[in-house]
């Protein structure tokens, strides 16, 4: 009975492919104990996997930064010749072209730990620019076109930056652990994800031409042309903007040596507003004449020839736009391989269901990871291999905890490719710091 038991353990954990219960960047802490139970037993368990290494009180700050690609290596920019082969890049490239991610954040939290419940207050802001050059760009780079006919392509980038409050209440329920977060959350700036527009053509008598044309919105909690008169009204309005979300986390102790969960995150339930709003359409034309023609002609004129132009703001009381936090729908599971800390592997998938506008209501995407993490004292090192929102990462853990001090160190190779985030085409490198009793 026992080894079905573990049998079917393994299943589910295979099947969810969940995550662990553990820190997150939400600041509430690891916490790989199991879970709390009314009987005499099972509390005297509890008690005994206590450990000196746990406090009851802690404050900490987080910070990171993530920098990806889906085609270069790090190492490539630290050679004596860097080689571009424009042949390679077209070969190795999907169809969505090159792309660049860059992630910032930082956390300040704290945590009051007990045997009756948990509670966090944190604050947090997280940023992400992603930039994409279209592959049409590096087919007309590698192979050239065909005269009097267009090549089109694109460019385009996308910019979010969140600033969140929240409070987090973890209580137990005999095998039952469960977990709330409300939030308050404020978008400080937010560029939908807007791709230029650029068409060239090289004619039969050697004259170049491009065109380009992209209209932008920029919406914000302040003005961003007006940022210089910054006051303490201004924090009132920023504050204004914000809306509402909850969080809510299950998980049971399925086995002494498997807990299983399933969580939803940023349920939305008040939109935030932004009436900042900056619209504009640029427009650039670029015109380079038949290079034997210049030669040739008695008349002198001008080889290059070029204009650009920007609209005013076009932007209108109506533009404003309404934000919430992309609503996921997860399942997680911490698997103590030897039924203690000296191992523990965690899975997690969940899926999203709603993007920045609500527009997108069906789902666009996964995400996952697995960690293993073993549990030596003072010492908690981890492995983790993920995709979120799109970034694969591998990333190692270092934990030091010396109960009233304790700092995490981060580092992880990161791509947009999978094959490419093991190979260091993007870095990211993280520290926190912990102080309580």
């Amino acid at each position: 009975m026992k080894n079905l038991k573990k049998i079917f353990a393994i299943f589910l954990v295979l099947m969810f492919a969940f995550s662990s219960f553990s820190q997150d960047n939400s600041g509430v802490p690891d916490d790989d104990r199991g879970l709390f139970s009314n009987d005499e037993n099972t509390k005297e368990k509890t008690k005994e996997k206590k450990s000196f290494w746990d406090r009851w009180f802690e404050i900490g700050i987080v910070a990171d930064v993530g920098l990806s690609n889906n085609y270069f290596n790090i190492s490539d920019f630290f050679q004596e010749e860097i080689i571009i082969n424009l042949d390679e890049i077209n070969n190795s490239l999907g169809n969505n072209g090159l792309g660049f991610n860059t992630l910032l954040g930082a956390d300040l939290f704290l945590n009051l730990n007990t045997s009756i419940f948990k509670l966090s207050f944190f604050a947090d802001v997280e940023s992400s620019i992603n930039f994409n050059l279209e592959k049409g760009l590096f087919e007309f780079l590698a192979n050239g076109n065909q005269l009097d006919q267009d090549i089109v392509f694109g460019a385009g980038v996308g910019v979010n930056v969140f600033e969140e409050n929240s409070i987090s209440l973890e209580i137990p329920i005999n095998r039952l652990k469960i977990k709330a977060v409300p939030s308050y959350f404020i978008p400080v700036l937010y560029v939908p994800y807007t791709p230029a527009t650029i068409t060239t053509q090289t004619k039969s008598d050697g004259t170049i031409e491009a065109h380009a044309k992209v209209t932008a919105a920029a919406y914000s909690a302040l003005p961003l042309n007006n940022l210089e008169n910054f006051s303490a009204d201004s924090i009132t309005d920023i504050l204004s903007t914000g809306g509402f979300d909850i969080s809510v986390y299950g998980e049971y102790k399925l086995f002494s040596f498997l807990d299983v969960g399933a969580f939803l995150t940023h349920v939305p339930i008040v939109p935030s507003k932004l009436n900042c709003t900056n619209k504009y359409t640029a427009t650039a034309n670029f015109t380079m004449d038949g290079l034997l023609d210049s030669l040739t002609s008695e008349e002198e004129s001008e080889l290059v020839k070029y204009d650009y132009s920007l609209s005013e703001n076009e932007a209108t009381e109506d533009d404003g736009i309404n934000l919430v936090r992309p609503f996921k729908i997860g399942f997680n599971a911490n698997w103590r391989v030897f039924d203690n800390k000296l191992l523990i592997i965690s899975p997690m998938i969940q899926f999203k269901f709603a993007d920045f506008t609500l527009k997108n209501l069906m789902g666009f995407g996964f995400d996952y990871s697995v960690t293993a993490k073993s549990h030596l004292g003072p010492f908690i090192p981890s492995f983790t291999t993920s995709c979120i929102d799109s970034v694969f990462s591998q990333q190692l853990d270092i934990v030091l905890n010396l109960r009233l001090f304790e700092i995490d160190l981060m580092i992880s190779s990161q791509s947009r490719n999978f094959l490419k985030s093991f190979a260091g085409s993007g870095l990211g490198v993280g520290v926190g710091v912990k102080v309580g009793i």
